[in-house]
């Protein structure tokens, strides 16, 4: 496999000497760069959602996890067919914001108005 366009698409070497073009699921990478900043937090909080199709969700604060895996563990074993969306509390100057790990994104149902 021959690098990336940096837009999901790969192309191949064949051993017949051929060359295609594959689509790559539609993410976008970058190298990473050195020069972040960073900052160690802790005590993370991290914040566990289940929900059903059919509406009904809970919510979970998990404090005192040794890293993220433990946080996993701890949901996934009370998934039981729920969808499960993992996140991490961020506090800063502007206030409280969470931040999602991984898992589905829920998004209200709310009426959409136009002007």
């Amino acid at each position: 496999m021959l690098p990336s366009d940096g837009h999901g698409t790969f192309t191949r070497a064949g051993n017949d000497g051929r060359t295609t073009v594959a689509r790559e699921p539609a993410v976008r990478v970058e190298r990473g760069r050195t020069h972040w900043s960073s900052t160690v937090v802790t005590e993370p909080v991290y914040v566990v959602e289940f929900w059903t199709s059919g509406g009904e969700s809970e919510q979970w604060r998990v404090l005192d996890a040794e890293d993220v895996e433990d946080v996993m563990d701890w949901a996934r074993s009370r998934q039981i067919g729920r969808v499960l969306s993992v996140s991490i509390e961020h506090h800063d100057e502007y206030g409280t914001s969470v931040l999602r790990l991984l898992g589905e994104t829920r998004v209200p149902r709310r009426a959409v108005r136009s002007a």
